[in-house]
């Protein structure tokens, strides 16, 4: 008896070894939902991604001659049909799966009057090509086919927000370095975890535009991290180093990380990263760029980790910057927060407020809204994140009457007129706040050495004083050479030294692993253009909440266009 359940669970883990591979049947079922798409071919795998990012559907399989049919000069198969990749429960694919003979390469045509067209001109053992209705298409060209062969067409439908591509583990036929179909990343995400099925194989990123292409990344691999970019969209890899191909996903990442701090910590103690007039993204540079502050939008500062929102509210309740419409309405933050923190309930997020009229007008939003009021935290003092969580707080800096709204910093003498102060504001809340943006104007350049001696200092002061709520500000005002971008990320009509980005950077090298509150950090600009941002100062400040061995981010999985 023992013998033959030795033997029943020695067939049991080949068989579950070798379905990493292969199915252990042999059916053939088009409605197949499993990794491996047919076992009388090469397998496709998709690697490290989790069966709930897809789902498989219908199949079609055309039989291919090894070379081109009788009279032919390059058509190998009979024409056939992807309609019936459609289906009533998923609909319209978005990718096919394609399963050939390993090594085996070949172009998809279209039988059309005059000359052919052409879905794709190299098509390989799992390669994943966008699905396309026809019911004239046909292999052709096929190379390193010792003999007839079955190619199987597979609909593949990814979760929304998931993008899958693939490589032949080569550069593509007539191509250099290209080594992948153009793929697009969803934009309301700012951060895309990558999955290899390949986990030795290492390749490029690059941004396919007219004239030379944009590199967004290199030697990436398998669970390494890239930025979207603000502007950049169809992308492809580039250069591999593979020796066979592959397939990779690209996962949307939340960094949900106060899920994982304790709720008894003070909103006071903990690391946050900032945007210094958040609405400022929706300006356009090349007119506006002294007053453009950000570019990326309000859901994906939220995605990307930050937690603190710095909002110029006018009469009318839309966001400006000096007088400047941003064309972004304060519903429309609070909207977009407000979902965000339903799908993450344990992340706060602050509001600093300034608005002449902002009291009075919140008190009618709030009426007209009645589904954000539980929402807003009202206290006038310093919560824990557990009292918080889920719920927004405001640093006040506009006017009230009798009714509560956050915490004062609007009554005479509390917040700092262009320098750093430290006090107490009148209800008892300990604070310092360094605000030196240089309000003099015109001035040709401002001062980078006093303002990065200010935010090391305010910094210091955070790290020396627990249960004191710091708010440093890394901005500086636009001058006759520089603009708030350039302060932050060098550049303008005199370079920028030394740039706000690197003396931060360098300052938080200089702190243990242990963690180590910096307090509220607010920039401008936090991920420069998202793909070459180099100093991943985001995910740093985020680390300093938690201790080595506990870090959200792994710095050197994160890739920019500096690799």
């Amino acid at each position: 008896m023992k013998s033959k359940l030795s033997l029943l669970l020695l067939s049991c883990l080949i068989c579950f070894a070798v379905g990493t591979l292969q199915s252990c049947s042999d059916d053939d079922d088009d409605n197949t939902r499993v990794i491996t798409i047919d076992p009388n071919h090469h397998p496709i795998l998709l690697g490290t991604s989790k069966s709930d990012t897809y789902k498989l559907g219908n199949s079609v399989t055309v039989r291919s001659e090894s070379g081109p049919k009788k009279h032919q000069d390059n058509r190998s198969s009979d024409n056939f049909s992807t309609s019936t990749l459609k289906n009533g429960e998923y609909g319209t694919p978005k990718y096919m799966v394609v399963s050939c003979p390993e090594n085996v390469s070949f172009r998809v045509c279209i039988d059309e009057k005059g000359v052919d067209g052409e879905l794709n001109d190299d098509v390989y053992n799992g390669a994943i090509l966008p699905y396309e209705d026809s019911d004239k298409f046909y292999i052709a060209n096929p190379k390193n086919a010792s003999s007839n062969f079955d190619v199987k067409f597979t609909a593949f439908y990814p979760e929304p927000n998931y993008t899958f591509t693939s490589s032949p583990g080569r550069a593509l036929v007539g191509q250099d370095h290209r080594a992948g179909f153009n793929f697009v990343l969803p934009t309301n995400f700012a951060r895309f975890k990558v999955h290899c099925s390949n986990p030795d194989a290492t390749f490029g990123i690059y941004e396919d535009v007219t004239g030379s292409d944009n590199k967004i990344a290199l030697n990436v691999k398998d669970g390494d991290y890239i930025n979207l970019s603000c502007s950049k969209r169809n992308y492809y890899l580039y250069s591999p180093n593979s020796s066979k191909p592959f397939q990779v996903l690209f996962e949307p990442v939340t960094v949900a990380w106060m899920s994982e701090l304790s709720d008894d910590l003070s909103i006071a103690d903990i690391s946050m990263v900032g945007t210094h007039d958040t609405g400022t993204y929706a300006l356009e540079y090349n007119i506006t760029g002294d007053s453009k502050c950000q570019n990326m939008d309000i859901r994906q500062q939220l995605e990307f980790g930050v937690r603190y929102f710095d909002l110029r509210v006018t009469d009318d309740m839309e966001l400006e910057h000096g007088g400047l419409p941003c064309d972004v309405s304060f519903d429309h933050v609070v909207t977009q927060t407000t979902t965000f923190l339903d799908e993450n309930p344990k992340e706060a997020v602050i509001f600093e407020i300034t608005g002449d009229k902002f009291g009075n007008n919140f008190k009618s939003y709030l009426e007209s809204h009645p589904s954000a009021n539980d929402y807003f935290w009202m206290g006038n003092t310093v919560p824990t994140l557990g009292t918080l969580r889920g719920k927004i707080m405001i640093v006040r800096r506009y006017s009230i009457g009798s009714e509560p709204q956050g915490l004062d910093f609007y009554s005479n003498g509390v917040w700092p007129d262009d320098c750093s102060k430290e006090g107490t504001n009148p209800d008892g809340v300990k604070y310092f706040i360094e605000d030196r943006y240089f309000k003099a104007f015109p001035i040709v350049e401002h001062d980078t050495h006093e303002k990065t001696t200010l935010l090391n200092e305010a910094i210091d002061f955070k790290l020396a004083n627990k249960g004191v709520l710091c708010i440093a500000f890394s901005s500086i005002s636009f001058s006759a050479a520089h603009t708030p971008f350039d302060f932050m990320w060098g550049g303008g009509s005199s370079e920028v030294n030394p740039k706000m980005c690197d003396s931060m950077s360098s300052k938080l090298a200089t702190l243990s692993d242990d963690v180590n509150c910096v307090g509220i950090i607010v920039m401008d600009y936090y991920n420069k253009n998202g793909h070459d941002d180099y100093t991943h100062l985001v995910e740093k400040i985020i680390n300093t909440n938690f201790d080595k061995n506990h870090k959200p981010f792994d710095i050197s999985k994160l890739h920019s266009s500096n690799d």
